[in-house]
């Protein structure tokens, strides 16, 4: 097993890199809602539970636009 160079931990580890990685395990979110999830999006296989009909629906239109979701079991969606 050979140690990586000192080049490649930092390539690893710079800022660049982690957010190439956290956008490829992430869903996109409306741009109100970037700035409160840790990862700026929701990370992918993720379970959320939105209360708000109108958030809901912010979401869903987000992530039909580039990823699926599916809405399980919703008790009421009415406004």
């Amino acid at each position: 097993m050979t140690r990586p160079t000192l080049e490649q931990l930092l390539d690893a580890t710079s800022p660049e890199t982690r957010a190439r990685e956290r956008a490829a395990t992430t869903a996109p979110v409306p741009e109100p809602l970037v700035r409160l999830l840790p990862d700026r999006g929701l990370p992918l296989g993720a379970v959320a539970n939105v209360a708000d009909l109108g958030l809901l629906i912010q979401l869903g239109a987000r992530l039909a636009a580039s990823e699926w979701a599916a809405v399980v079991f919703p008790v009421k969606l009415a406004c």
